[in-house]
């Protein structure tokens, strides 16, 4: 049936908490710690904001993001890890599939028990992997070498049902098959990459990071603007 787009809430009101920081990215809301994780990407450490207070949650922590379980997955000391502050992280991932360094791009966990992240150039034209929660096994779901239209998936995010994900393609050399695209989730897990390029897609000029909210809708970054798409 058709999806009924909710309307945004009004811009908020934006105010300066604290500056001086070197490559912020990943901001991610902690509901056990009622705070907001984000990532110093150049210091390599994971700060948190409590109201206006800023402190150092992690000195070995980079990209995250927080999953349906309030867990907070991410980047701690150079492998993908899961972790409740206060305990110990488990790593999840070590090398990525092919024995590949590690250098997610940005990531998202389904309500499907996968963990899902990009890469924008490695290879050369980027891939999307997905990670079992409960095995730990890796698999590509797209390589941006097998669907050139495909190339540098850039921000990921996974529907709250878990029966999709959606990919920001940034496609650096044919910006004409850049957008948003949604790509269906297989039983095992892994992306029907050719269902999802055929499909429909949205179109914003340059695509970045991805992200569902509470309105069901979703949030796209788009250069210096933030676009709102129904899930459909």
């Amino acid at each position: 049936g058709k999806v009924t787009f909710r309307a945004p809430p009004p811009p908020a009101t934006l105010a300066l908490v604290k500056d001086g920081f070197a490559k912020l990215d990943t901001p991610a809301w902690l509901p056990g710690e009622k705070c907001l994780a984000f990532a110093d990407l150049e210091a390599g450490k994971l700060y948190r904001l409590d109201g206006e207070k800023v402190s150092e949650l992690r000195a070995d922590g980079g990209r995250g993001k927080v999953g349906p379980d309030g867990v907070w997955y991410g980047m701690i000391d150079g492998k993908v890890a899961s972790w409740k502050p206060g305990a110990e992280p488990k790593t999840l991932l070590e090398k990525a599939p092919g024995g590949k360094e590690l250098g997610p791009n940005d990531i998202a966990v389904s309500a499907n028990g996968f963990l899902y992240f990009t890469t924008l150039k490695d290879p050369e034209k980027g891939r999307v992997t997905a990670v079992n929660l409960k095995t730990g096994a890796a698999a590509v779901c797209l390589d941006g070498e097998e669907h050139p239209e495909l190339a540098n998936p850039n921000g990921v995010a996974a529907s709250p049902d878990g029966k999709a994900v959606y990919v920001a393609v940034s496609n650096y050399t044919d910006r004409k098959k850049a957008g948003v695209y949604r790509f269906p989730v297989k039983g095992d897990g892994t992306l029907d990459a050719a269902a999802g390029e055929k499909a429909i897609r949205a179109a914003p000029g340059a695509p970045d990071g991805l992200a569902f909210g509470p309105d069901g809708n979703l949030y796209c970054t788009d250069g210096n603007v933030v676009r709102v798409y129904g899930p459909d």
